[in-house]
């Protein structure tokens, strides 16, 4: 497995936007009033989904040096959590089908910037001394963590 996939594992289900979060029943077609609120449902809840990634973006940007690694993985610990919360609710329900596109239209590109730029600040951890060490203590503290 390649180091710091498990890290990312949990936020990947997030990241097609398919399921971004819970929402109250399909609206009918004829209520377009229903229908908006549905999709600013899912659109703040991709925007928190957004929100986490930079965060975890912006941890992984502090890591520098064996200090700076420990405590990033403290923040990772406490990351963990909202990131749980998140991906509970995009698994829960996903938007129909054309709300779906707009989302992905909307936050898409967003996503695969924020990815790019975890994988660049990914690559440049492992190549710090103990790097690889700090993404095995993340994938130890995933399978401790995960249900």
């Amino acid at each position: 497995m390649r180091p710091g996939a498990v890290l990312l594992g949990v936020l990947m289900a997030l990241v097609g936007l398919a399921g971004c979060g819970p929402a109250p029943p399909p609206p009918r077609q004829s209520d377009p009033d229903a229908e908006a609120q549905l999709l600013q449902h899912h659109r703040a809840l991709c925007q928190e989904i957004l929100q986490t990634r930079e965060q975890l973006v912006a941890i992984l940007a502090g890591v520098k040096d064996r200090l700076s690694m420990a405590s990033a993985l403290a923040k990772v610990v406490k990351l963990d959590k909202t990131v749980s919360d998140l991906r509970r609710q995009a698994l829960l329900r996903a938007p129909p089908p054309a709300m779906q596109q707009r989302l992905q239209d909307e936050f898409g590109a967003q996503l695969v910037d924020l990815e790019q730029r975890r994988e660049r600040e990914a690559v440049r951890i492992r190549a710090l001394p103990d790097g690889p060490n700090f993404f095995q203590a993340i994938e130890q503290l995933a399978k401790e963590t995960t249900p």
